[in-house]
């Protein structure tokens, strides 16, 4: 009797997990009304040119809004049974087997049906994807950007706090929920994500293929333009600046002692200004040559985009999507989902309560991750940073926030094999880490890692950050992945060793001293904590002496 009333009692919960949430709308505006939020064609491709092109930024803009007013995502009571219909036998296979796991109560059950239910729901998503548009219903929106499948296995709590969500990207900077990032590879605006092996997939004509590939060239020419000018403009105003002083310099006329009403001639450092002078004028003349060589090249650059963007548009390039693409793109995402999770992290796809907190702060949202980012580059500055052919510039890398458990945050790769010079990188980033700073530090310590790795290319082992570090390692004889270590490493070096406690090895602490170095005022600070940080910042000066630094 006792196990028949379990059973039943069960079966009950079940069904009221799996039946349609009531809606409890009556009298509001409509599910399409509230989430059709669409923008002028016009104005939504200007915004992506910017997020996705624009590397000039010197600096993150300040977030002021963490979160929205609560939209109602989930009070579509048919929002279940509208992503299973239509998606075949698929739809009849994940369902029986969620219902298989939810009843399931020994563990070993449940691992079963879990281990079942996995690639069955990564295929799911493949087919959602397969019709995703920037038109889609909001429910396949949110199953791909959440992997919220099914409502019922969050809390009320959960699914308010979601709902708190910014949906879309307002900060004009490269993070990405994956329904963005897929719609994004889908058009062609970026370039899908580097794999062992290379997929290509016929194109709706050569024309169309040539366009895509012209314009991607045009547009790395335009942004190295744009970093040439910039880096020419920082040396222009050093210049104009000293030039200023030593005009100030021989500008000083000193009355005559021997003589009323007359001023002594030059001195012999007013000379030598005046010589520097003429030094810097002829400095300026050169870089004001090569300034406006960089902008009849920019202008030249800017009519070409111009035509090749008209031609893409004719040609329907900007809002098609490549399906094929698109849900080829999914495996790589669930690759990254998997090195984010670990071997031994929790792999559910599926979003449910038991597996993450109902605390918008500690959700990796793209305003989280940027008002973090910005936190890290202040004691890191050079993370972003990226120099090529002796010029540098600030590169943000693209930023996927993936819909899993995991607790590490990776990176794919450092930038694009055929632009090293502007193109961003890719990190991944899990949305539901039990440390979300900790998540965000290890993609980061691994774009440094990855970053300093091609710099030095054969000589990795021996050159630069990557090859001082690993002959350290060798030295000690340590064991495992030389990568992972300097990760730990790195996050104790920006969350500990920043703020004065010494939890490094002595020689690793000053190999990052000097190879990845805190901005100067942090410098200062340190060296009045202890005598260890004093030591390093007495080296910095001995080599700024000896102009070996």
């Amino acid at each position: 009797m006792s196990n028949n009333s379990d059973n039943t009692s069960i079966d009950l919960e079940l069904e009221s997990l799996l039946a349609p949430i009531e809606s409890n709308s009556a009298g509001k505006p409509g599910f399409e009304d509230l989430f059709n939020e669409k923008q002028p064609a016009s104005r939504q491709t200007n915004e992506k040119v910017s997020m996705l092109e624009d590397i000039t930024k010197e600096r993150f803009k300040g977030i002021l809004d963490f979160e929205c007013q609560p939209r109602e995502y989930f009070n579509n009571p048919n929002y279940y049974k509208f992503l299973l219909t239509g998606m075949g036998d698929i739809s009849e296979k994940l369902h029986k087997t969620i219902q298989s796991y939810l009843k399931a109560q020994d563990p070993k059950d449940k691992t079963v049906y879990r281990t079942r239910l996995i690639p069955l729901y990564w295929e799911m998503i493949r087919k959602q994807v397969e019709i995703l548009s920037d038109d889609s219903e909001m429910p396949r929106r949110l199953l791909i950007r959440f992997g919220a499948l099914l409502p019922n296995v969050i809390s009320a709590e959960q699914r308010l706090m979601l709902s708190k969500i910014i949906f879309q990207n307002n900060t004009e900077e490269p993070i990405h929920y994956v329904d963005e990032w897929l719609l994004h590879v889908g058009r062609g605006d970026i370039s899908q994500l580097a794999t062992d092996e290379e997929f290509t997939y016929k194109k709706k004509s050569k024309d169309i293929s040539a366009i895509k590939a012209q314009l991607n060239k045009v547009r790395g020419e335009k942004d190295s333009h744009i970093a040439v000018i910039r880096n020419y403009e920082i040396r222009q105003q050093s210049v104009e600046k000293s030039m200023m002083m030593k005009a100030q310099v021989i500008s000083r006329h000193e009355r005559s002692k021997q003589y009323t009403g007359v001023k002594e001639p030059y001195n012999q450092p007013q000379r030598a200004s005046l010589g520097e002078i003429l030094s810097f004028v002829k400095e300026l003349q050169n870089l004001d040559k090569e300034i406006k060589s960089r902008y009849d090249s920019l202008r030249h650059n800017g009519e070409k985009l111009k035509n090749l963007e008209q031609q893409a548009q004719s040609a329907g390039i900007a809002t098609s999507i490549d399906p094929k693409i698109a849900t080829k793109e999914v495996e790589s995402i669930r690759q990254m989902a998997k090195m984010s999770v670990g071997r031994q992290g929790n792999h559910m796809p599926m979003l449910m309560k038991q597996f993450f907190f109902s605390n918008i702060k500690v959700i990796a949202t793209r305003e989280n991750i940027i008002d973090l980012m910005t936190q890290f580059e202040g004691i890191d500055p050079g993370v972003f940073r990226r120099t090529f052919r002796q010029k540098t510039s600030r590169i943000i890398p693209h930023t996927i926030i993936l819909p899993c458990f995991g607790d590490m945050g990776i990176c794919w790769e450092p930038f694009e094999k055929t632009n090293k010079a502007t193109s961003r990188g890719r990190i991944g980033i899990p949305m539901f880490p039990k440390d979300l700073k900790k998540a965000i530090l290890t993609a980061l310590g691994d774009l440094r890692w990855q970053v300093a790795k091609e710099k030095a290319q054969h000589y990795w082992m021996q050159e630069g950050l990557t090859g001082h570090y690993y002959e350290w390692f060798e030295s000690r004889k340590l064991r495992g992945d030389v990568r992972l270590k300097f990760i730990q490493d790195y996050i104790l070096w920006m969350t500990k060793e920043s703020e004065g406690v010494q939890k490094l090895d002595k020689d690793v602490r000053g190999i990052f001293w000097r190879d990845m170095p805190f901005p100067q005022q942090t410098k200062e600070t340190l060296r009045k904590r202890g005598y260890v940080y004093n030591e390093l910042y007495k080296k910095d000066k001995n080599r700024e002496m000896s102009d070996g630094y």
